[in-house]
C-alpha cells in the first residue's frame, strides 16, 4: 500500500490480519548504488520468472528516542507483482547494513 503523499515508501500489510503492517522503503530512492542479486531458490519460491514482475522494498525501522529511520538494505522483500507472492531474502553480501540510516 502507497504511503499517501510519500511514493518511496509502503506499508507491507497482511491480507489475514490487516492490522498487521509494516513500513518499507524503495531502496534505490536513497542507496542509489544498491544492488542485489536474487539466488535462484528464492526467484522459484516466489516463481518470479520475469524481473518486470519484481518489486524490491526493504524493512524500515523507527529509533523511538532520536526518531531516526534505519533501512535493512541486507534482508529485502522481494514481491512478484504478478501473483501477489513474496519473500524476504538474506543476501550474503555482509557489507550491506541492517541499519542504514535513510536521509
Amino acid at each position: 500500500i502507497e504511503v499517501e503523499g510519500n511514493p518511496d515508501y509502503y506499508w507491507l500489510q497482511s491480507l489475514d490480519d490487516g492490522d498487521l503492517a509494516f513500513l518499507t522503503v524503495v531502496p534505490w530512492s536513497f542507496f542509489a548504488d544498491y544492488e542485489l542479486v536474487i539466488s535462484d531458490d528464492d526467484q522459484a519460491a516466489i516463481e518470479l520468472d520475469d524481473a518486470g514482475d519484481a518489486f524490491i522494498c526493504c524493512l524500515v525501522s523507527v529509533d523511538r528516542g532520536s526518531a531516526a529511520f534505519t533501512a535493512n538494505l541486507r534482508a529485502p522483500i522481494v514481491v512478484n507483482v504478478a501473483l501477489n507472492r513474496a519473500r524476504q531474502v538474506i543476501l550474503p553480501d555482509e557489507r550491506l547494513s541492517l541499519q542504514a540510516q535513510l536521509t
